[in-house]
């Protein structure tokens, strides 16, 4: 069984073979393949790539309240606090925060950080751009907040592939309160 021998390549394999199938938009080997990986895999860690794929398949299908629903769940099992609504006023002073912090930063020090190590936090960074896109198409109320998480986990942990969605997400965010010099 390829599953107690070969675990970690296995793991790899129906991950890869997932994400064609989405990228295809094959639901019947999403399904089968991201049900026998969910069924096999020894820790949560284990099923996040899968669980992420399975979002952005629901994504793709535009049932978006099932990707809602889907990323909340991990999101809560990872212990991060749900997306706040544009509205919040505690948002908004985060959103403040962030922005001075990244104004009193030179631009050397910002193309000075490192990558990002963390496997949860590149897992993070997946999640949330997945719901950004979600939230554009369905809640835009939640943007903001999303944004503002890959923010977060950028000046906190480093650079990955999604950091420079979340920067330019964020001056543009920044931009639609009023505020150009903070966006700049």
């Amino acid at each position: 069984d390829h599953w107690q021998h070969q675990y970690e390549l296995s793991i790899e394999l129906f991950q890869a073979l997932i994400d064609v199938a989405c990228t295809l938009n094959d639901k019947e080997v999403v399904s089968k393949m991201s049900g026998e990986l969910l069924l096999h895999a020894k820790t949560y860690d284990d099923k996040l790539e899968t669980l992420r794929l399975l979002v952005r398949h629901r994504r793709v299908l535009m049932d978006l309240q099932e990707a809602k629903r889907l990323a909340y769940e991990i999101l809560q099992h990872l212990g991060e606090e749900l997306p706040r609504v544009t509205t919040d006023p505690v948002l908004e002073k985060d959103m403040r925060v962030v922005a001075n912090n990244f104004a009193n930063t030179s631009d050397e020090s910002i193309l000075r950080f490192e990558r990002i190590q963390s496997r949860k936090s590149i897992f993070l960074m997946g999640l949330y751009n997945e719901l950004l896109i979600v939230f554009y198409l369905s809640e835009p109320v939640l943007i903001r907040s999303v944004i503002l998480r890959m923010v977060q986990i950028t000046h906190l942990e480093g650079i990955c592939a999604m950091s420079t969605i979340a920067f330019a997400n964020f001056g543009a965010a920044l931009l639609a309160s009023g505020d150009p010099i903070q966006a700049y």
